[in-house]
């Protein structure tokens, strides 16, 4: 138990020194975290200098998302021996925060790996282009019919993002895969839904795609027609008698509506050779 007289800080003295605001020791002060003593004949509050300490090892832990009511848990706590378990507990709850930043950074990284591919293209023209590393998918098959539209094949979309939640796997970027005989044919039907995949994925749905070399184009604002395109990559993989190792995909990587029905599209459409 300290003694009153150790409490010789005042509230504006105590938030300088601990590089806080007086409105944040207030709300200390009112969940019960870190109390002053309150003096009753001036009514001001004053602190002691061991509650620097204190004060401290609050902060840092709510800095590492420690909510204030699991602080105040562990505060009343009359052993020493919770301790312990408290930070077990926080250091749990770090490292999924990590494993999910660093999930969320892989697919971000992924992202940027294929916008960096993406802005050397001139909008809609067909290129060779290869990755330094495969990619990998996740995918489900498309049962609607038709499936040429996003709109058409909603229950599938809705199928997929729910599987990706259970797989740990981010839905987004997302897109379609036209099987390539039916795309020359001129049958334009999605058959599997997919997103890209971080790491090397495994289980069903999950797998690296067959080559890191890669005939694509790409499709922004201006472009806006599909089907040129993909009867530009055909024409590209016929001219430079390729072997196509793969279906097409076309994946999404923006695709925007606004209020006004105005669409904004950023496409990376491609096929393994």
């Amino acid at each position: 138990m300290q003694k009153d007289s150790e409490y010789c800080i005042t509230a504006g003295e105590f938030a300088k020194l601990c590089n806080t605001t007086r409105d944040t020791l207030r709300y200390y002060d009112k969940t019960g975290i870190l109390i002053p003593k309150k003096n009753k004949i001036n009514g001001y509050k004053y602190y002691s200098p061991s509650q620097i300490t204190s004060f401290l090892f609050i902060n840092f832990f709510r800095t590492v998302g420690c909510p204030v009511k699991d602080l105040k848990k562990y505060i009343d706590e009359d052993s020493t021996d919770s301790f312990h378990t408290f930070l077990n507990y926080q250091y749990e709850s770090l490292l999924r925060t990590k494993e999910d930043l660093e999930h969320k950074i892989a697919i971000i990284s992924k992202g940027l790996e294929i916008m960096n591919h993406m802005n050397r293209f001139v909008d809609g023209v067909t290129v060779m282009e290869h990755f330094d590393k495969p990619l990998s998918i996740f995918v489900t098959d498309v049962k609607s019919s038709p499936a040429t539209t996003s709109g058409e094949i909603i229950t599938d979309l809705t199928y997929h993002i729910n599987l990706c939640k259970q797989h740990d796997v981010s839905a987004f970027p997302l897109g379609g895969i036209i099987g390539f005989n039916d795309l020359k044919n001129g049958a334009y039907t999605y058959k599997q839904i997919f997103s890209l995949a971080s790491g090397s994925p495994a289980g069903d749905g999950a797998y690296t795609l067959p080559s890191k070399d890669i005939v694509c184009c790409v499709m922004k604002d201006s472009t806006g027609d599909d089907r040129r395109l993909y009867s530009g990559i055909i024409s590209y993989i016929e001219e430079h008698n390729l072997t196509v190792k793969s279906d097409l995909f076309s994946l999404s990587l923006m695709n925007m509506i606004d209020i006004h029905d105005k669409r904004r599209y950023m496409k990376y459409i491609f096929v393994c050779v």
